[in-house]
C-alpha cells in the first residue's frame, strides 16, 4: 500500500510539472506531494516492523529521517543548478548567495533531525555495543554511511564558512571573473557524496 500511495503521488507530482506553468505554487505543490512520498517510506522500513512501546518513536525517526535527508540533498541538488552556469550576472549571483545564506539555518535543523533520528534508529537496530554492530554486515554499512555524512557535513561547513562569504565578498568588490568556481566544486563533492549515502541506503 505505501508502495502504490509512493507511485501515485509520484505520478501527480509528474503531470503537475507537465502541466502548470512554473511559479510558486508548482514548487510548493511539488514540495507536499514529494514530502508525502517520503512519509510512505516509513511504513516500509524498520520504524513500521517495532514491535511495542518503541513503535511510534521508531516509526516517527524514520519519517522524519526520510523527509530530512531528503529536503538537504534536494535543497543540494538545487543549489548545484543554479550554480552550474558559468556566465552569470551580479544580480544572480546576489541573489545566490543571498538564497545560500538564508539557508543556512534551515540546513543546520536539517542536519540536527537527521543525526538525532539516524541515532534513535540504530539504537533500535545496533543497540548500545558498538563492537559488535561492526561485525555485523548491517553495522559495518551503517558505520560507511556515518562516514560519509561526516564528509557531506564537512563540505557543508566549508560552504557556510568559505566559499559563500568569498562569494560575497567578491560580489561587493565587483571583481571578475568565475566568482562560484570554489562554491561549484564544494557543491559537487557534496552532491556526490549525497548520492553514495544513498547507494549504501
Amino acid at each position: 500500500k505505501a508502495a502504490i500511495a509512493r507511485a501515485a503521488l509520484a505520478l501527480i507530482a509528474a503531470i503537475c510539472a507537465a502541466a502548470m506553468p512554473r511559479g510558486r505554487a508548482l514548487w510548493l505543490g511539488s514540495a507536499i506531494l514529494g514530502a508525502l512520498a517520503c512519509v510512505t517510506f516509513g511504513w516500509m522500513g524498520h520504524g513500521a516492523a517495532t514491535d511495542g512501546g518503541g513503535h511510534a518513536l521508531h516509526l516517527a525517526a524514520d519519517i522524519l529521517h526520510a523527509l530530512a535527508g531528503a529536503a538537504w540533498i534536494g535543497a543540494l541538488a538545487a543549489f548545484a543548478m543554479l550554480a552550474a552556469p558559468r556566465d552569470q550576472g551580479p544580480e544572480r549571483l546576489s541573489a545566490l548567495a543571498s538564497a545560500l545564506q538564508r539557508f543556512t539555518p534551515i540546513g543546520i535543523a536539517l542536519v540536527a533531525a537527521i543525526a538525532a533520528t539516524g541515532l534513535i534508529n540504530a539504537w533500535y537496530l545496533t543497540g548500545a555495543n558498538v563492537a559488535v554492530a561492526l561485525r555485523d554486515p548491517y553495522g559495518q554499512l551503517l558505520a560507511l554511511k556515518i562516514a560519509l555524512f561526516g564528509g557531506m557535513l564537512a563540505l557543508a561547513a566549508l560552504h557556510r564558512q568559505r566559499s559563500v562569504p568569498a562569494l560575497a565578498a567578491r560580489l561587493e568588490a565587483n571583481l571578475q571573473g568565475d566568482a562560484l568556481a570554489s562554491l561549484r566544486r564544494s557543491l559537487l563533492g557534496e552532491a556526490l557524496l549525497g548520492f553514495a549515502v544513498l547507494s549504501v541506503v
